[in-house]
């Protein structure tokens, strides 16, 4: 899980393969009123064929990084509530362990059981 660099939204990532996107007011706001009306999740992405393992928020751009046991990476825009797939995916050879932008948003780490690479 990670919040965007805003702390606005939060994003978890599961078992199933999907990516659920929340809005961190609605989140308190379920919690303190215990309410069922109120529902954070904004967002739900579908792209990913196995257990979601990264996530990381593009620190400028509406982008969330999604890495996967798929050997994927995929890049979601989630400012458009009707998308649900990636707008771009790179393949690795290994299941992904982590991502991380650069607080320039030009480069982006990925860490899998092999080296490092950057993109």
């Amino acid at each position: 899980a990670v919040f965007s660099p805003d702390g606005r939204l939060a994003a978890t990532g599961s078992g199933d393969a999907s990516i659920k996107v929340l809005d961190v007011n609605r989140m308190v706001a379920k919690q303190n009123k215990g309410t069922e009306d109120i529902h954070p999740v904004i967002r739900t992405f579908y792209d990913h064929s196995e257990t979601i393992t990264a996530l990381a928020f593009h620190p400028s751009r509406q982008i969330l990084a999604s890495g996967s046991d798929d050997c994927t990476v995929k890049l979601f825009d989630h400012s458009k509530s009707a998308v649900k797939k990636a707008f771009r995916s790179f393949q690795e050879v290994q299941p992904i362990r982590a991502l991380c932008f650069h607080n320039s948003g030009e480069y982006m780490l990925v860490g899998t059981v092999q080296p490092t690479r950057e993109y």
